[in-house]
């Protein structure tokens, strides 16, 4: 009989499972206050760019477009970040198409995937602690694991990789601008 429970609660709930249509969440990385090396943020469409922030937060906002059954949401949204490094300061601003992917539903926990590519930005200023990024409109892509809490409503947490890279694909080695791993707490509505 548990057997038969657990089945039912991992396959047929999935298909309606309640996840939040907006989220509003704060990211946040300061390399004076990380006592542990970072690992490498993935190398994800895109080329080599330098990993040059030594403190940083962005605010994002998602709002649920469609799903998938319970398996893929699509998101649209934005975000405006502020980095850090020295004495150099970059701001940027950028809209987003997300695709996450639900790795299973919980009744009131909910992890997932999600990414996010080719997102155009556009910088506050084309040179970042004296490297040229030949551009103030550039790509963002996004790379985040994460949880939900909550059914429909609640909190969120998770790990969120971004980069911000060229336009032209066809030259990836020329880079563009990494930004160490964030943590973000966000609010589900």
């Amino acid at each position: 009989m548990r057997l038969l429970v657990f089945v039912f609660m991992t396959i047929c709930l999935p298909l309606t499972a309640s996840t939040a249509k907006q989220v509003l969440s704060v990211c946040y990385f300061d390399e004076s206050k990380v006592q542990f090396e970072m690992p490498k943020v993935p190398n994800f469409l895109g080329g080599q760019g330098a990993e040059s922030i030594e403190k940083g937060y962005m605010i994002f906002y998602e709002r649920k477009m469609f799903d998938v059954l319970s398996l893929l949401s699509f998101y649209g949204g934005g975000n405006v970040g502020r980095y850090h490094k020295s004495s150099d300061t970059l701001y940027s601003a950028s809209l987003a198409l997300a695709t996450r992917f639900w790795v299973m539903h919980f009744v009131l926990l909910h992890p997932y995937i999600e990414a996010s590519f080719f997102g155009p930005t556009i910088l506050s200023k084309n040179e970042f602690d004296l490297s040229n990024l030949k551009s103030n409109f550039i790509f963002q892509n996004t790379l985040s694991v994460g949880a939900e809490v909550g059914a429909g409503s609640g909190f969120c947490i998770e790990l969120k990789a971004v980069k911000y890279f060229y336009g032209n694909l066809s030259h990836p080695e020329q880079g563009g601008l990494r930004v160490p791993l964030l943590l973000s707490l966000g609010f589900l509505f």
